[in-house]
């Protein structure tokens, strides 16, 4: 016996030294935090190049900001069976070495020869492939499992806390829960137990802001400490729920009552249930709580509102509450006083508006946010117009068959045919176009009309602040303030241009009009084009094209048979046949000898000779021999100095200096906007995948 004690001894003491040592080995290892995980950092500059390499990608979601630069654009990518991860905001690549990459809510993990590793978001935390499991990063501790232990490391990947709990959640301020002999407890940062094992469970409320508690549960009681770890309130109570960063709703002997974080009780338990609920534009939140089937409500600070004494109770705006009593609905503030009786059988919120819809029997009016009638239930609809835009003040009411309006409390009886809200600036005073017994006109603000209904057809969206009528077959214009600044007259118009003019159309010619319906250049022209931004017009006179100033005057004489827009002091024209280039006094700067031309692009401008297409310069020599089959001349991906260059099918770019930034062997141009997103995604002939990056 006594020899058998002696050879466990030396078996416990030799396995004791065995696990210290693997230990050792561990930590030592672990210290290591990314000298093995390849990344790649891209220069912030215009056009940044990575070529075809990936056979694969995979967009994730897209996280931060609006549609725009501000995006972080993340995409998987796979290259020789190994995946890595593109990041367009960071333009860095962590380049594809990785078995298996996980997308977590703070990052990556990323597994290689079964192990794994982490990397975040803004790929400055990368932890090496050698835990067994890793989780998400929180207040700079990452959660590691080792064999069946858990534990925790720094941003470093070097152990904080050592691998030795059975489960573990992550850390919420300065503390996280553990389990340890089958109990939960906290600790802190440094591995010390602020609370220690000895509750059933423990549970992070899924609750933004989630760093302020930890529940905490034992026989079936539920208590919670802070985030601080300064107050441990002990399970004594049935529920226990975090409504917000200060607010926790308690549940005792069956009923409902409210306390701070501090444990400190804010109102006795008392009430039946509780519910939050939420409205209003700015979403407001307010608990509801019920006492004997009737509904009361607290705040959000913990405060009584009002007694429990409705029916039913909702959020309106930031003041204003809807209530049911007694089977009807009616008004009342924030601290429980009646504003409207309650009278109405229904009500309905409407999405986006500033309006409540209140209905008697079949009946519906309508009332605002501050809970003030606008009108009774009289109307058989109300809503948004079955034709054009929507007003979030406006609403159409119909009944009988007709349509009327309310604008804020302004009320039009219904007496339209048709009615469409109009697209206008802020400060317009026209509000809507309505159609009465077969003619149109419109109705202003003020719930005025224009004009008597006489128009054949109006415009619901003014342009520049001016919309078109139309009567007898001739077009006139009015503005956004109701004023008639062209009685209808003309067989055609255009729009009106940054200039500030419009072309109009008497009896097959062409002239101008200013915004004041002022005629300043009489109709004489065959065609014209709209004024650009730099005061000129291209007109077409005897078959031939010329140019005009904004006052009328010739400055080039027609005589092109093809003239189009100037850019960079030139603009191409053509003339016998041929294109070439000319300048503002109508010289030909470059002498027409291609067979087509477009405008220039910065410094170079695409030609075409021979049946393909190269570049020059503004002196008209050769940047890049005619080789293509099509250049196109336009926006490229959002991009105004980018043109696509296609070559045998295949397509490429250019930029305004005539640097060729792609040569033409992708086969298509897969997604992105490198002026909206700051990138583009490129498939080359062989199925590959690669990158162009903008400048951020």
């Amino acid at each position: 016996m006594f020899l058998k004690r002696i050879q466990d001894n030396i078996l416990y003491k030799s396995r004791l030294i065995l696990i210290i040592a693997i230990v050792i080995l561990l930590l030592t290892e672990f210290k290591v935090a990314f000298a093995n995980i390849e990344i790649e950092r891209f220069p912030v500059k215009k056009f940044v190049y990575i070529h075809p390499q990936f056979t694969e990608v995979k967009y994730l979601d897209w996280v931060h900001g609006d549609w725009s630069r501000d995006y972080e654009i993340r995409v998987l990518v796979k290259k020789d069976g190994k995946w890595g991860i593109f990041l367009k905001k960071a333009r860095v690549l962590v380049k594809p070495q990785f078995d298996e990459i996980e997308q977590l809510s703070t990052g990556f993990k990323v597994k290689k020869n079964e192990k794994w590793g982490f990397i975040d978001n803004t790929v400055k935390v990368l932890v090496e492939p050698v835990f067994d499991d890793v989780y998400d990063i929180y207040n700079g501790l990452l959660k590691i499992k080792v064999g069946n232990k858990f534990g925790f490391v720094n941003e470093n990947g070097k152990i904080e806390i050592e691998p030795k709990f059975e489960d573990a959640k992550y850390f919420i301020g300065n503390m996280a829960p553990v389990k340890q002999n089958g109990k939960w407890g906290i600790i802190d940062k440094t591995g010390r137990f602020i609370a220690e094992p000895m509750y059933d469970e423990c549970v992070i409320p899924n609750l933004p802001p989630y760093d302020k508690i930890i529940i905490i549960s034992k026989d079936e009681k539920y208590g919670y400490v802070s985030a601080a770890g300064t107050t441990v309130v002990q399970p004594q109570f049935e529920e226990v729920e975090l409504l917000n960063e200060n607010l926790v709703a308690i549940k005792k002997e069956g009923k409902i009552g409210f306390a701070d974080i501090s444990g400190k009780i804010l109102i006795n338990p008392e009430y039946d249930k509780y519910y939050s609920i939420v409205g209003g534009s700015d979403n407001i939140r307010i608990i509801a709580v019920s006492k004997n089937n009737h509904i009361g409500a607290v705040s959000m600070t913990g405060h009584v509102m009002f007694e429990p004494a409705y029916e039913d109770i909702s959020v309106v705006s930031k003041n204003i509450l809807i209530a049911k009593k007694n089977g009807k609905w009616g008004f009342i503030t924030f601290d429980g006083k009646v504003k409207v009786d309650f009278k109405y059988d229904e009500f309905e919120r409407l999405i986006d508006k500033n309006f409540i819809l209140i209905k008697k029997g079949k009946k519906v009016g309508v009332a605002n946010l501050n809970g003030e009638i606008i009108a009774e239930p009289q109307y058989d609809y109300v809503g948004d117009p079955f034709l054009g835009p929507t007003k979030k003040d406006a609403l159409m009411t119909g009944s009988k068959g007709k349509r009327g309006i309310i604008y804020n409390k302004i009320v039009v009886p219904p007496q339209f045919d048709v009615i469409k809200f109009c697209s206008t600036s802020k400060n317009a005073t026209i509000l809507t176009a309505v159609k009465k017994d077969g003619k149109w006109t419109y109705i202003n603000k003020y719930g005025k009309l224009i004009t008597q209904p006489q128009f054949d057809s109006v415009d619901e969206y003014f342009y520049s602040g001016v919309a078109k009528i139309i009567e007898n077959n001739k077009i006139g214009f009015i503005n956004e303030n109701g004023k008639i600044i062209t009685k209808p007259q003309f067989d055609g118009v255009t729009p009106f241009d940054d200039c500030g003019f419009a072309g109009v159309n008497q009896k097959g010619k062409w002239g101008f009009i200013d915004k004041s319906g002022k005629l300043i250049i009489k109709p004489q022209f065959e065609e014209i084009s709209n004024f650009t931004a730099d005061g000129l017009a291209r007109i077409k006179l005897k078959g031939k094209w010329g140019y005009i100033e904004k006052g009328g005057k010739v400055i080039i004489k027609p005589k092109f048979n093809q003239l189009g827009i100037f850019k960079e002091g030139l603009a191409p024209a053509k003339l016998g046949g041929k294109c070439g280039y000319i300048d503002r006094k109508g010289n030909f700067a470059i002498k027409p000898q291609y067979e087509d031309a477009l405008y220039f692009v910065g410094d170079t401008a695409a030609v075409k000779l021979n049946g393909k297409w190269g570049f020059i310069d503004k002196k008209g020599r050769f940047k890049i021999k005619p080789q293509y089959d099509e250049v196109i001349n336009v926006y490229i991906m959002g991009y105004k100095d980018l043109r696509v260059i296609i070559k045998n099918n295949r397509t490429g770019l250019i930029d305004s200096k005539g640097n060729i930034l792609i040569d033409p062997n992708f086969e298509s141009i897969e997604g992105g906007n490198l002026q909206f997103l700051g990138y583009v995604l490129l498939k080359s002939t062989d199925n590959k995948y690669g990158f162009l990056l903008d400048e951020e």
